[in-house]
C-alpha cells in the first residue's frame, strides 16, 4: 500500500512548514508528489488549506529525518500513514487511509504557480 508522510522543515532562518508528501500508485522516476503546507492534513478541523506543489522528493524521506543537505534546515516526522492518490492532474485527490480516514480534493489557484487550494470531506 502506498504511504504518505507530513515532515516539519524546519529551516535556518528560523521559519518552518509542513512537507506533506505521497508513494504515488505506481511507482515514477520523480519520486513522491510533494506540497508545502502549514497545517496537518490529518487532523479533523481542518475543512481545507492551501498548499504550494513542490517538486517531486525522493523516496527516501518517507524515513528519513534529520539535516538536509546544502544548509537547508532539517526535517523531523510529524506523522505518516497509508493512502491512495486517485488523481494526478489538474486536479489533485488522495485518500488518507491511516492513521485517519480524510479525502482531499486540490485545485490549483495559479495555473502557471503551484498555488494549489484543498477541501476536504
Amino acid at each position: 500500500m502506498p504511504r504518505w508522510v507530513l515532515l516539519r522543515h524546519d529551516t535556518p532562518d528560523g521559519r518552518w512548514h509542513y512537507d506533506w508528501m505521497m508513494e504515488p500508485a505506481s511507482p515514477r522516476e520523480g519520486g513522491l508528489i510533494t506540497f508545502r503546507v502549514l497545517v496537518r492534513p490529518d487532523d479533523p478541523h481542518v475543512s481545507g488549506f492551501a498548499a504550494e506543489r513542490l517538486p517531486d522528493h525522493r523516496a527516501v524521506y518517507l524515513d528519513y529525518q534529520g539535516p538536509i543537505s546544502g544548509g537547508r534546515g532539517e526535517v523531523s516526522r510529524v506523522t505518516e500513514g497509508e493512502c491512495q492518490v486517485v488523481v494526478d492532474g489538474p486536479v489533485f485527490e488522495v485518500e488518507l487511509l491511516s492513521p485517519v480516514y480524510r479525502r482531499w480534493t486540490g485545485v490549483r489557484r495559479e495555473p502557471a504557480a503551484g498555488a494549489w487550494t484543498f477541501t476536504g470531506q
